[in-house]
C-alpha cells in the first residue's frame, strides 16, 4: 500500500474516533467532499471520502506527519533521520572548520610561495646581473685577446718580412762575400805573377848591369 493510500485510510479512522483530535490534517473535510489524487499518482481517478458530520471546529495543525501513526517504527525511523541530520550537520561543521583550516594553510602556502618565489626571482635577478658583469668582462678580455691576437698577426707578419729580406741580404753579402774572396784570389794571384814578372825583371836588370860594368872605364876616359 502507498504513502497516499494510507494517509487517506488514516484520516477515515481519524474521522470515526471521537478521542484523537491531533490527528486531523489542516484541511476541512465534508460528508460529501471528493478529492482529485491525479496530482498524486497522474491517473485523474476521484475518490469519495465519507465521513460523519461533526461540529465545526478550528483545525489544529500536525506536528507529525500521518505516515508516523501507522506503526511504531516510524517514530524510530524519523529518531533515526534526526539523529543523521545532527551527524550530518556535524560533519558539515567539521567540514567546514576543515574547510577553513585548510583554507588557511592554503593561504599560508601561497604566502611562502610567494615569499620563495620573490627570494627566488630576487636571486636570480642578483645571479643575472652578475653573470651579464662577467659576460660583459669576457667580452671585454675577448676583444682585448682579439687585439693582442691581431697585433701579434701584424707582428709576425713584419717579423716575417724582416727575416725575409735578412735572407735576401744574408744571400746578396754571401754572393758579395764570394765575389770578394774571388777578386781576392784573382788579386793575389795577379800579385804573384807581377811579383815574379817584377823579380824576373830585376834579375835581367842586373844581368845586364853585370854585362856592361867592364866598358865603364873605357868611357871614363875618353
Amino acid at each position: 500500500m502507498s504513502v497516499g493510500a494510507r494517509s487517506h485510510t488514516d484520516l477515515q479512522m481519524a474521522g470515526r474516533t471521537s478521542g484523537d483530535d491531533s490527528l486531523h490534517k489542516p484541511f476541512s473535510v465534508s460528508s460529501s467532499g471528493s478529492i482529485n489524487r491525479g496530482g498524486l499518482f497522474g491517473c485523474g481517478v476521484t475518490e469519495e471520502i465519507k465521513v460523519l458530520a461533526r461540529t465545526p471546529r478550528r483545525p489544529i495543525r500536525v506536528v507529525r506527519p500521518v505516515s508516523a501513526v501507522t506503526s511504531g517504527g516510524s517514530f524510530l525511523h524519523i529518531n533515526h533521520l534526526q539523529g543523521e541530520l545532527v551527524r550530518k550537520r556535524k560533519e558539515c561543521e567539521d567540514l567546514k572548520k576543515e574547510n577553513k583550516h585548510l583554507s588557511n594553510e592554503i593561504h599560508m602556502e601561497r604566502i611562502m610561495m610567494r615569499t620563495e618565489s620573490e627570494l627566488t626571482m630576487r636571486n636570480l635577478r642578483n645571479m643575472n646581473q652578475e653573470l651579464q658583469l662577467q659576460v660583459k668582462e669576457l667580452k671585454q678580455k675577448l676583444q682585448q685577446s682579439q687585439q693582442r691576437a691581431a697585433s701579434c698577426s701584424r707582428t709576425a707578419e713584419e717579423a716575417e718580412g724582416s727575416r725575409r729580406e735578412a735572407e735576401k741580404s744574408r744571400a746578396l753579402a754571401e754572393a758579395r762575400a764570394l765575389r770578394c774572396q774571388r777578386d781576392k784570389e784573382a788579386a793575389e794571384s795577379d800579385w804573384r805573377g807581377l811579383s815574379e814578372e817584377l823579380q824576373l825583371l830585376k834579375q835581367e836588370v842586373r844581368g845586364i848591369c853585370t854585362a856592361c860594368s867592364p866598358f865603364k872605364p873605357t868611357e871614363h876616359g875618353e
